[in-house]
């Protein structure tokens, strides 16, 4: 035995067996106590209950989250005896190097800010300079200006004294002395001309009487002028009646030939359906139909003799009608010259035959509202005395006026009457007021919800399906979107590509690119994709916005933590959602179409866009595709050559 065996020989010492026993032996877990037990439990519990109130997960960082696990730690040190300082000390290094952190974090972030500030001085100076240059020269002009309008000033006030000395002087020499008169005062007599009480009631009923004379001279008198085209008026108007009457009588005698000839129509279809062995010439059967009926040509001919027309021309009741309405609309301008607008839009929206239900009227009602202080605004009592009257009535308001009615309501803050309208099928649906509801609602905030449903309601009856799925988008229902699309609009792959780069969303990405599960059964639904995850990715890539979303999605995809659900964030372990797994499954293995596959123009967008790793995995799942359908095909050849050698 030589002297390095001794010397190891030496070494091994019963210490160090039982030390290498112990070491090699199988650790057993802890042993708990009920006390610990139900201690670590309240911890845990406290911990979930406190992140779901945040709505935190276990991949984000926040320093509420570090509250919650601080208050925690203090728990368990509070149950622990014989750690407790050990894990105090712990615990306030922890601390220390969270606020140490958390500070140089706040002072990063006001350096940048600082430095920014400080790169935009120079070209806020330089633009400051530029803007005094252009209001000193400014001011240079419109003083040169002063000047010249102050000289023309004095001009004509000198030529305006000149003219009135001479005035002066002309009526000295040219008019007599003034002969004060003295009359009769009438309805006074001589006693009451003294009394200076009763003279002011006498001025103040002549100036009563002298407003009502001109109040009177407005409104209840007109120019002669007035009448002529008043006149000219008439015979256009009667004019445009004669012709639409004879216009009328064309097209009854065309409607009823049209009638007589689908009646035959509709007869001989029947007959050639059940007897088949009918083959007579359409044109002929329907000359024989005209020639059978000789009641309808006679009611014809006496639509052409106009003696029905004549009949209605002539009733009493057509003129004592048309009066009604010329006094009905005289005490709509009555009110209307007198400010009384609530009276007057309530006036016009029920008016006979709808005569005051027209643009005119609306426009009237608009003009006065540019200059009107008050709340409501004119054309907004109008406008919900034309909704009302019409619910009233069952008479739709046109497409134009429902519009003119919605924005005015919006532009007085108040969406609850647009509600109300579109609930009760007052107004005419279009998609304008749904547009005009969303403008709104990105302005007012507070209306966002309101406005949007209602805009929604609106589009879901008009079938206007894209601009549905933007609505549900705003919302944030995704998925009565994915729903919608899938089942009632019944989208194409471009509606789908159209509305992922309208509204670029990782939800909405993840319901349209996988199979969505059942929790019942834990198994995937087998429906068809509507689309695969590099077109979802390159629709995204067509604007700024979803250039954004889609290189969050990509770099979180890569580190295989991201699957976005409606309500919450969840972490995802499974393979099938890794990237290598979707690229592997989804890009083509042959070869030439190795650069032009949308995978490739991916990669590059994350070569690009700091996501070299991205990018690297991406390549080398199209890589291993390539080279595994390459080994399949190669494989098949060989064994199709075999088969051909022993056949």
């Amino acid at each position: 035995m030589d002297e390095s065996t001794e010397s190891l020989l030496e070494k091994i010492t019963p210490e160090a067996l039982a030390s290498r026993a112990f070491t090699t032996r199988r650790k057993l877990p802890p042993i708990l106590s009920e006390k610990d037990k139900v201690v670590l439990q309240e911890v845990r519990q406290l911990i979930d209950g406190e992140k779901k109130k945040i709505g935190s997960s276990d991949y984000e960082v926040s320093s509420q989250k570090f509250a919650i696990y601080r208050e925690a730690f203090d728990l368990i040190i509070n149950h622990v005896t014989v750690y407790k300082d050990i894990m105090s000390d712990i615990k306030r290094e922890y601390e220390d190097c969270m606020t140490a952190i958390t500070n140089g974090h706040n002072e990063s972030a006001f350096l940048q800010s600082k430095i920014k500030s400080l790169s935009c001085l120079p070209v806020t100076i330089a633009g400051y300079r530029k803007r005094k240059e252009e209001l000193e020269h400014k001011l240079e002009i419109l003083t040169d200006e002063n000047k010249t309008l102050e000289e023309k000033l004095a001009k004509l006030k000198k030529i305006k004294e000149e003219n009135d000395e001479n005035e002066e002087s002309s009526q000295k020499l040219e008019s007599p002395i003034h002969v004060e008169e003295k009359r009769p005062i009438p309805g006074l007599s001589v006693e009451q001309w003294t009394d200076e009480k009763i003279l002011k009631q006498a001025v103040s009923q002549l100036n009563k009487g002298i407003q009502e004379f001109l109040h009177q001279q407005k409104t209840s008198y007109v120019p002669i002028s007035k009448k002529i085209e008043t006149e000219k008026l008439l015979e256009e108007r009667m004019l445009a009646k004669q012709l639409a009457t004879e216009e009328g009588k064309m097209l009854r005698r065309k409607n009823l030939r049209l009638r007589l000839a689908i009646d035959a129509l509709n007869t001989y279809k029947k007959k050639c359906r059940d007897d088949p062995e009918f083959n007579q010439d359409i044109k002929e059967f329907m000359r024989q139909a005209f020639e059978r009926n000789n009641s309808l040509q006679r009611q014809v001919s006496l639509l052409s003799e106009s003696g029905q027309f004549s009949a209605e021309e002539d009733d009493p009741s057509k003129e004592k009608e048309a009066e009604m309405i010329l006094e009905y609309m005289d005490k709509f301008n009555e009110l209307f010259t007198d400010r009384e607008y609530s009276k007057a839009a309530i006036h016009a929206a029920n008016s006979p035959r709808g005569v005051l239900r027209n643009h005119e009227t609306l426009n009237r009602f608009k003009e006065v509202s540019d200059d009107y202080s008050g709340t409501p605004s004119p054309l907004l009592m109008y406008s919900e005395a034309l909704m009302h009257s019409s619910n009233a009535q069952d008479n739709v308001i046109d497409g134009e006026t429902s519009v003119i009615c919605c924005r005015c309501a919006l532009n007085e803050n108040r969406p609850d009457l647009v509600e109300h309208w579109v609930s009760k099928d007052c107004l005419t649906s279009s998609e304008e007021i749904g547009d005009v509801l969303v403008m709104y609602s990105k302005k007012n905030p507070q209306h966002r919800s309101l406005c949007l449903s209602i805009a929604l309601k609106l589009y879901t009856d008009l079938s206007c399906h894209l601009a549905v799925c933007t609505t549900y988008f705003k919302l944030n229902h995704l998925g009565s979107l994915v729903e919608y699309a899938k089942n009632t609009a019944k989208f194409i792959k471009n509606d789908y590509i159209w509305l992922l780069s309208t509204c670029p969303d990782p939800s909405l990405v993840w319901s349209l690119c996988r199979q969505i599960s059942n929790e019942q059964e834990h198994e995937y639904t087998n429906q068809p994709l509507p689309l695969r995850f590099d077109e979802a990715i390159m629709a995204m890539l067509s604007n700024e916005k979803g250039q954004r979303v889609a290189h969050d999605l990509l770099d979180d995809l890569y580190a295989g933590s991201l699957v976005v659900d409606e309500d919450e964030v969840v972490s995802r372990s499974n393979s099938e959602d890794s990237l290598h797994y979707i690229v592997y499954h989804e890009a083509d293995g042959a070869q030439s179409h190795e650069d032009d596959c949308d995978w490739s123009r991916i990669a590059e967008f994350c070569a690009n866009h700091n996501l070299g790793d991205v990018a690297i995995e991406i390549k080398a799942a199209i890589v291993v595709k390539m080279s595994v359908t390459r080994a399949l095909d190669l494989i098949a050849q060989h064994e199709k050559e075999q088969f051909d050698y022993y056949t």
